[in-house]
C-alpha cells in the first residue's frame, strides 16, 4: 500500500480504514491529522501496520465475563471489549469540536 498522492487516493484509504475501524485500536488518535507531512507519513505507516498486523480477535463466548476498557483523550475516544484477556472488538472515534470542550471526566463517560 502506497501513501496517497491525490484526493481520490486519500478517499480510498479512508474508506478502507473506516471499514476496518472496529478492529483497529486507537485508530482515531493515529489518523486525525490530514495536512500531509512527515508526521502523516508516520501515521500512515502506523495505520498500515494496524491493518496488516491486527491482533487476533477472540470469538464471543456468552458464558464468560466481559471487560469493557474505555479511554478518552483531548482528540478522541477509544474502547476495547475484552474476553479472557483477549480482544473481541475495538471502537474509536474523533471528538467533535463541541465534545473537545467537555471536562475530562465527561469525555471518559462519553467513551462508555
Amino acid at each position: 500500500m502506497r501513501p496517497p498522492n491525490d484526493v481520490a487516493g486519500v478517499r480510498r484509504i479512508l474508506v478502507t480504514v473506516n471499514n476496518l475501524a472496529k478492529f483497529l485500536p486507537h485508530l482515531s488518535e493515529v489518523s486525525e491529522p490530514l495536512r500531509w507531512d512527515c508526521t502523516h507519513d508516520q501515521a500512515f505507516a502506523t495505520i498500515k501496520h494496524l491493518i496488516t498486523e491486527p491482533p487476533v480477535l477472540k470469538y464471543y463466548e456468552p458464558a464468560c465475563p466481559l471487560v469493557l476498557q474505555c479511554d478518552a483523550s483531548d482528540h478522541g475516544l477509544g474502547a476495547a471489549l475484552i474476553l479472557n484477556e483477549k480482544p473481541i472488538a475495538f471502537a474509536s472515534r474523533a471528538l467533535t469540536d463541541a465534545e473537545r470542550n467537555y471536562a475530562q471526566i465527561e469525555k471518559e463517560l462519553l467513551a462508555i
